[in-house]
């Protein structure tokens, strides 16, 4: 609120016009990246994109040029990153402003969103990751259904940028109702078994993106049943262990445990230059 005087505001009046426009291309931008009221758990994570369209002018979806793509995909990776590791939470202010400073200084010399930069001195504020770091990747690899940041931690894992587009929702590989408690008792198995087998079915590892028509159509299929329709590049894109004798909802601490390891890859791999402050 200290912010709020009367020069500050008369620099907001005369500016008005740009800070709306580049607040409007900012939510534009993060809803073609599938992020929405439902699941962004920090609007203040937005204020750097923001600031930076307002700066360059630019609305980074207006064309398919390769500038413009690099850095969608500079924001999208960022910001995701920043909303899973919490980065904006606690004294979100003094993370704004190191922000700012950033972007500030960085387009001094070059109109890209500055990613890697960004990462680093945020980490080293936070006086922790904002990147998807080992330690950081074996935390989102506990995350649940139903948990917000499933479906942001699930966009990453597929070559697609923009969910926005096309509705998705988070599936369960391996339906629940296959894989309820009495369902399970009912096969003899022990209960040890049975609550292990449960616990997996929330898992990140059972859990995928499918657009609302082909969840619909997959409703509580069984997967082998629902696989078998479909071409060869579903468990390539879904990153579905190719061991098919763990395609067995009995097997599903198994399967989630397999596909947990290629899920920590794909993650591994998005990483945005961290290795100098690493």
């Amino acid at each position: 609120i200290a912010n709020f005087t009367n020069k500050n505001l008369e620099i907001m009046r005369s500016n008005w016009d740009r800070i709306k426009l580049a607040l409007k291309r900012t939510f534009l931008l993060v809803n073609s990246f599938g992020i929405d009221r439902e699941n962004l758990t920090s609007l203040n994570a937005l204020l750097p994109i923001a600031y930076y369209l307002c700066r360059t002018g630019t609305d980074l979806l207006e064309s398919q040029s390769a500038d413009h793509a690099r850095n969608r995909e500079n924001v999208r990776s960022w910001l995701i990153a920043a909303l899973l590791t919490g980065a904006f939470g606690g004294t979100s202010d003094n993370t704004i402003g190191v922000a700012k400073a950033v972007i500030a200084a960085e387009l001094n010399t070059s109109r890209d969103f500055p990613v890697s930069e960004l990462f680093e001195k945020l980490s080293r504020q936070r006086r922790r990751p904002t990147f998807l770091s080992d330690e950081v990747i074996d935390e989102l690899l506990l995350t649940k259904y139903g948990q917000k940041s499933a479906f942001l931690l699930l966009s990453l894992l597929y070559e697609e940028k923009s969910w926005g587009n096309i509705p998705h929702d988070v599936d369960h590989i391996f339906p629940q109702a296959g894989v309820t408690r009495k369902a399970l008792l009912g096969q003899n198995l022990a209960l040890s078994r049975v609550e292990k087998i449960i616990e997996a079915s929330a898992r990140i590892g059972n859990l995928q993106l499918l657009t609302n028509a082909e969840n619909n159509r997959k409703s509580a299929t069984d997967f082998h049943q629902w696989v078998s329709g479909l071409d060869d590049n579903y468990c390539e894109r879904h990153l579905i262990p190719s061991d098919r004798q763990l395609w067995d909802p009995l097997m599903l601490p198994e399967f989630v445990a397999e596909r947990e390891k290629l899920i920590r890859m794909r993650l591994s791999s998005l990483r945005h230059g961290v290795n100098a402050y690493q």
